[in-house]
């Protein structure tokens, strides 16, 4: 089978996460509330099977990365590890604890409106 740019990439961002196919699956699922099987992810990164779009956006949402970095169309950033990942929301907690703001108390709609707040000012 020939390896597909996605599943390359998957495999890479998987790695670099310290994830392995069960544990990404398992995560993915909790997250999204989707089936996906270790199995499957397995089928995506050998090139066996190829990955529907639905799925594709899940897994680039997951990795926080876009559709066409995942497809090999624009080169990704360097790896920020999980443990980045924790130290940067626990800063962000605590920026927000200063302003009297609890990340216990945001909804789906106040963390919505931060992301397009931060998204806005990133692309400027």
């Amino acid at each position: 089978m020939k390896k597909t740019i996605f599943g390359i990439r998957l495999r890479e961002l998987r790695k670099q996460h310290n994830l392995t196919q069960s544990e990404l699956a398992s995560a993915v699922n909790h997250r999204f509330g989707t089936n996906i099987e270790r199995s499957m992810i397995s089928k995506w990164e050998t090139g066996s099977q190829e990955t529907t779009m639905e799925s594709a956006r899940i897994i680039a949402a997951f990795f926080g990365v876009t559709l066409d970095e995942i497809n090999g169309e624009y080169t990704m950033a360097p790896s920020v590890t999980a443990g980045d990942h924790h130290q940067k929301v626990i800063q962000l907690g605590n920026a927000l604890k200063e302003k009297g703001v609890s990340l216990s108390d945001l909804t789906k709609e106040d963390i919505d409106r931060i992301a397009a707040v931060v998204s806005a000012f990133y692309h400027k």
